[in-house]
């Protein structure tokens, strides 16, 4: 079987995005294609919208004709944004994928559900897809709708469970840092345990940018694909181009894998494989990311010199301006929190807000936590 996997897709409303012929057969060529659908498509109002952190993304009929066009088999819900309008924004999208003949995994209407994998069979090969996201405003739970919450020890059992019904498992997840193009560390520690605990396969997006992989006990794990079409508009770098993931799945051989890089166009509104030059650069970049992957001490270091630079704008909503050193607490934090279009003075009920999504989310978690514990070593 073959299998392709794209990353994050978002298309807004009104945006009709279109393939070029060179990325039309690229995923025609598969036997299974899969992608991560992050928003709801849903004619829910602001009256649905759930109350949390960041922006409220959604999408309309134009993306299930774009899902069709790149003949998307499946797509993953378990992210961020799948509740942003409510139980009937994830109702919506179900429906709708269904009707337009698109699988859904990673999402439901209780956390058993959401839990469920979804079965492919293709090729002679049975495959079991699971996916989860880190906690962030989305998960589910016994009594409400939702994506499936991570959870390291829930998720191997998923996968030992998943590997004695299946030739293969391929796991999909949904976490890390927005724009940060490295895996932090304490996602590597754990993503590798889920290689031993059985998956064949690692997946990994919600960054945005393209990040790194490698293969650990001889299963390939992707920390990042980056944006397969991601129509919001951001001013970070990075986020026009992605890579897909291609798995060959033959049963008693080791997964194959290649990266292929892919662009979309604002302009046009096209998605396309770059020319020779714009690949190549795209792949050296993975291979420096690599590199640092490989070197438990050169990942720490930038983990904590990136903590060193985002610690304001994570910390600064919660007025807790008595950790920030003094020049963290004036024009460095208004710079920083003007560059993300952050208020600077939020009241009370935003402010718990950030603070929730702060410890509740793993990758935010992971900022605090190492940010304090550097200032606690001096």
């Amino acid at each position: 079987m073959k299998l392709i996997v794209g990353g994050d897709l978002h298309i807004g409303s009104g945006v009709q995005a279109t393939v070029s012929p060179e990325a039309e057969r690229l995923f025609r060529s598969a036997d299974f294609r899969l992608a991560n659908l992050e928003c709801p498509v849903s004619g829910a109002g602001e009256s649905e919208r759930l109350a949390k952190t960041g922006p409220h993304l959604k999408g309309d009929e134009s993306t299930l004709s774009f899902l069709k066009r790149l003949q998307i088999d499946a797509v993953t819900l378990a992210n961020n944004h799948v509740m942003d309008y409510g139980r009937r924004g994830l109702e919506d999208t179900l429906r709708k994928c269904a009707e337009a003949g698109v699988k859904t995994v990673g999402a439901g209407r209780d956390v058993k559900e959401a839990k469920r994998p979804l079965t492919v069979a293709a090729a002679g090969v049975r495959l079991a897809i699971l996916n989860a996201a880190e906690h962030e405003w989305s998960c589910a739970e016994e009594d409400r709708a939702g994506a499936n919450p991570y959870d390291l020890a829930d998720l191997a059992r998923q996968i030992r469970a998943a590997k004695a019904e299946h030739d293969f498992v391929v796991v999909v997840l949904h976490g890390g840092r927005e724009y940060y193009p490295l895996p932090r560390p304490g996602m590597v520690h754990e993503w590798r345990y889920l290689a031993e605990c059985g998956a064949d396969a690692i997946v990994t997006h919600h960054a945005h940018v393209a990040s790194a992989c490698e293969t650990w006990a001889g299963v390939p794990i992707f920390y990042g694909l980056g944006n397969l079409v991601f129509t919001r508009a951001s001013n970070m770098a990075g986020g026009d181009r992605g890579l897909i993931v291609e798995l060959e799945l033959t049963k008693g051989v080791p997964v194959r894998w290649r990266l292929l890089p892919v662009e979309y166009d604002r302009e046009s509104c096209r998605l396309d494989l770059p020319e020779e030059e714009a690949r190549a650069a795209v792949l050296r970049e993975t291979d420096r990311l690599n590199g640092i992957l490989a070197d438990d001490a050169r990942l720490r270091g930038c983990w904590e010199e990136y903590v060193e630079r985002v610690a304001p704008f994570v910390l600064a909503p919660h007025r807790l301006s008595g950790f920030l050193p003094g020049r963290w607490a004036g024009g460095a934090v208004r710079r920083l929190m003007k560059r993300l279009h952050l208020p600077m003075w939020l009241g009370p009920e935003r402010r718990r807000r950030y603070l929730f999504n702060s410890l509740q989310c793993e990758s935010h978690r992971d900022v605090v936590l190492t940010y304090l514990k550097m200032r606690s070593r001096g």
